[in-house]
């Protein structure tokens, strides 16, 4: 189905994010408080100083600025004047409101796909193998990754262009689990083992 709205030509991809820490994952149980259709959901604190963490915020902010110039073509003036660029990571903040210099990348999916069936994120230990059921709540502080389908997008309210994270898949390189005694898998092995774009020192290869 070819995709509607002012933005067609700037494609969006399946990235990899480098690892972080995670931050309220929700991939147990679908979260139904604000959304009748559920919602999985993760994040990820990572330094923006690390090179692989900047090149995957220079891709975001990329796919963004390009979605802009695209928007920005096909809207009718005065709104091609007034579009917004909505920011491609947020920032943390410690205890007493004030930032850290670390960054919260995010990602959201739905807990039932466009015809309304369930659909759930893939959950992948540190070697790169999937998990069948997983049933274990991936606690604050967790080593993750997040593979995400990465799209632009227009809000006609407000005139907005960002990219918005479909959550897809996550993998866990040392898993603390919510309650326990924080020791978790610390292999030093890692892995997704599938074809999206991954983050290393360059930049490019998975």
């Amino acid at each position: 189905m070819a995709r509607k709205g002012i933005i067609q030509n700037t494609k969006g991809r399946a990235l990899v994010t480098p690892a972080g820490s995670a931050m309220w994952v929700k991939v147990v149980e679908a979260n139904y408080k604000f959304n009748p259709k559920g919602e999985y959901e993760a994040q990820i604190i990572c330094d923006p100083k690390d090179p692989k963490v900047k090149a995957y915020i220079d891709t975001l902010q990329k796919m963004t600025d390009d979605a802009v110039a695209e928007a920005r073509e096909a809207l009718k003036p005065p709104k091609d004047k007034s579009v917004v660029s909505r920011e491609v990571t947020r920032p943390e903040y410690d205890k007493e409101g004030n930032e850290t210099g670390n960054v919260i990348i995010k990602a959201k999916s739905f807990a039932v796909d466009y015809d309304g069936n369930p659909q759930k994120p893939e959950v992948y230990d540190v070697k790169g193998v999937l998990q069948e059921n997983w049933n274990q709540l991936i606690g604050n502080g967790s080593t993750i990754k997040i593979q995400a389908w990465v799209s632009p997008y227009h809000m006609a309210n407000g005139n907005v262009v960002g990219v918005s994270a479909k959550l897809n898949k996550i993998q866990i390189l040392d898993l603390k689990v919510y309650g326990d005694d924080g020791f978790g898998d610390e292999s030093g092995e890692e892995g997704f083992g599938d074809t999206a774009e991954v983050f290393e020192s360059t930049g490019t290869d998975f």
